[in-house]
């Protein structure tokens, strides 16, 4: 194992996250290597020092001094916005379908013109859109 595994290891090991096979390696490792080993025990002892610490106590106005600090939302604005999107992707959708049945009619009613020609036959098959026409 690397060192750089070992320490993201040793902060699941004292968040009491780190699944017991990977808990094993973790403990070869810390046995051969001194940096891990001492990168441990620091981190134990910032944790003990965190965890004795006291909650700190906030004014009872402090919600309301910083709810009143943040920005308004304007939803109507927020609203319009959205709206105004949607309608220029129901728009593009429409053009989008629109412009495929236009391609699609004219390219399938070419293929019916050649298909009427006597002299044309089509290849791949009388499914196959591939038609070819020669002189006779």
């Amino acid at each position: 194992m690397r060192c750089h595994t070992a320490e993201h290891l040793i902060s699941q090991k004292l968040d009491n996250e780190l699944r017991p096979s990977l808990d094993a390696k973790l403990q070869k490792h810390l046995q051969r290597c001194p940096f891990c080993t001492s990168l441990y025990q620091e981190y134990q002892l910032l944790q003990t020092g965190l965890q004795q610490l006291s909650n700190p106590d906030f004014p009872p106005q402090l919600h309301h001094l910083v709810m009143t600090a943040l920005p308004k939302r304007n939803r109507s604005t927020e609203l319009r916005k959205f709206r105004l999107s949607m309608a220029a992707a129901s728009l593009c959708l429409v053009l989008s379908i629109t412009a495929g049945t236009l391609v699609g009619y004219r390219g399938y009613g070419d293929y019916q013109n050649l298909t009427e020609n006597e002299s044309s036959t089509t290849l791949f098959g009388e499914n196959s859109l591939m038609v070819v026409t020669y002189d006779e």
